[in-house]
């Protein structure tokens, strides 16, 4: 973790899971990733987890509804957003919100073409680019 402050890298606990090509998002405090893939093999990954900085723990999160790498996490009206991804044989345009009353990642609606690997970015206070 980088400080600002001190201008220095410190090591912290490690990923539960190593990936690449995951997304990564911080929401209330915590730092969330999901899906991409293990190095070196071709399946894709529906697992989540998020780390507390406070706590130096990494923690198992609800998986995603399918695997996915190249998926766009991002937090928009205290919502937690997965969009798009490719799941080894094609792109997709699903919008996935996590409900934390159910804890799970339920459909939403759906981005204008298929993508994977885009980033999101949430302009103040009402639209996501």
């Amino acid at each position: 973790m980088y400080s600002v402050e001190t201008n220095c890298w410190t090591y912290r606990a490690q990923m539960i899971q190593g990936r690449h090509t995951h997304s990564s998002v911080e929401f209330k405090g915590k730092l969330y990733v999901a899906g991409g893939n293990i190095w070196g093999h071709s399946s894709r990954l529906d697992s989540v987890e998020y780390y507390d900085p406070n706590a130096n723990v990494w923690t198992e999160f609800t998986k995603l509804p399918k695997p996915a790498e190249g998926i766009s996490l991002c937090c928009f009206q205290n919502k937690q957003l997965s969009m798009g991804g490719y799941d080894g044989r094609s792109r997709f345009s699903d919008v996935w919100e996590y409900d934390e009353t159910i804890k799970y990642w339920k459909a939403s609606t759906s981005i204008s073409r298929s993508r994977s690997g885009a980033v999101a970015h949430v302009i103040p206070y009402d639209s996501i680019l």
